[in-house]
């Protein structure tokens, strides 16, 4: 990493904002970049199967059933990670 911006992280402490799909392909990167830097992480997790059932299924209530088996993900990510997931954000931005 440049040590300019390593510094400059270091002295403004910003928030990093990521807006990914979390699955036990991706954990792994995103665990390594929110270890490399010296900040907080938002991360949202678009869930791409919730996002294409719920134009099809009313209510869906297999919206839970997934995000219930990313949770044994989210476990894993360092202590300065929180997640939000896309259609909790879609509901909030939506009221």
């Amino acid at each position: 990493m440049d040590p300019a911006l390593y510094r400059l992280i270091q002295e403004t402490n910003p928030a990093l904002i990521i807006v990914t799909n979390v699955n036990r392909e991706s954990i792994e990167s995103i665990i390594g970049i929110i270890n490399r830097l010296p900040t907080r992480a938002l991360i949202i997790d678009i869930v791409p199967d919730t996002i294409l059932m719920r134009n099809l299924i009313k209510g869906l209530p297999c919206n839970q059933w997934v995000i219930r088996d990313r949770v044994r993900l989210y476990r894993v990510l360092p202590r300065n990670a929180k997640v939000i997931t896309w259609t909790l954000l879609v509901r909030v931005l939506a009221h």
